[in-house]
């Protein structure tokens, strides 16, 4: 087994309805045609594309938060583990948030029980463990309703392209181009929040179990100060004085923050 193992500790009964409303999605609701599995494999891509310096993962103020920004969907990045992280970020009130509790990845090069899909799962399933302790706050209000969010759990079927690129955070391992991998984690998608100021908090803990036991637990707190800005066509709607080439502007502003994994 290789040394070097990545778990980020980030995130259908009566009730759902309710918490929806109050801004946290069931996790079998899809947004913008992906499921939420896929959302997670997506945020994988995206978690390792960037190098260490600048990546949102080990980010300690929100700098790069901005990353994060895929279009309808805003990627929230966890942290290592450790102490409480705070950060700061601005999303459109257009944006749902996505972002895990606890969550880890496998790839056919790490697997210690082999490269196949029912191998590679069976290693994620205990090198991440079991879930505990996991809350979601919005502004001081518990999001969950009281459920338990391990109800939340995703874990990818088969395997999925994790894409290794030059210049990532994992470039100085033996990880280049698109391996097999599956992940596993606890993930929250939030609906879009109303323009102004919030306060998001997330984390819990993730303790191996079978033969990664003892490695754990791995616990995240996460606190996210959020501004959160019209997008562009409901604010000039809103100014109902935004000139041409001001608008066309706006537009060529938001283009540019969609990026896609």
């Amino acid at each position: 087994m290789k040394a070097t193992r990545m778990i980020f500790v980030l995130a259908f009964s009566i009730g759902l309805a309710t918490r929806a409303e109050a801004g946290l999605l069931a996790p079998t609701e899809s947004v913008a045609g992906l499921t939420q599995n896929q959302w997670a494999e997506a945020w994988w891509n995206w978690a390792v594309s960037y190098p260490a310096a600048s990546n949102p993962v080990s980010d300690p103020t929100g700098a790069f938060s901005s990353l994060g920004d895929q279009g309808q969907v805003f990627f929230l990045a966890g942290s290592f583990g450790g102490g409480p992280v705070t950060r700061t970020a601005t999303v459109r009130n257009d944006q749902y948030l996505f972002f895990p509790l606890a969550n880890g990845v496998t790839t056919e090069l790490d697997s210690s029980y082999g490269p196949s899909d029912a191998e590679m799962i069976q290693d994620v399933i205990e090198f991440v463990g079991d879930g505990s302790n996991f809350f979601v706050e919005l502004d001081g209000v518990d999001l969950s309703g009281g459920a338990d969010l391990n109800g939340w759990l995703q874990t990818s079927p088969t395997a999925f392209l994790l894409n290794f690129p030059p210049g990532g955070i994992f470039t100085d391992d033996d990880y280049s181009g698109p391996i097999r991998s599956v992940q596993r984690g606890w993930w929250l998608m939030l609906a879009p929040l109303q323009a102004g100021k919030h306060t998001l908090k997330f984390g819990g803990t993730a303790t191996a179990n079978g033969i990664y036991a003892g490695f754990g637990p791995n616990v995240q707190d996460l606190t996210y100060e959020l501004t959160v800005v019209p997008e562009p066509g409901t604010l000039g709607l809103a100014a109902c004085a935004v000139v041409p080439a001001a608008a066309a502007a706006l537009a060529r502003s938001r283009r540019s923050r969609v990026r896609t994994v």
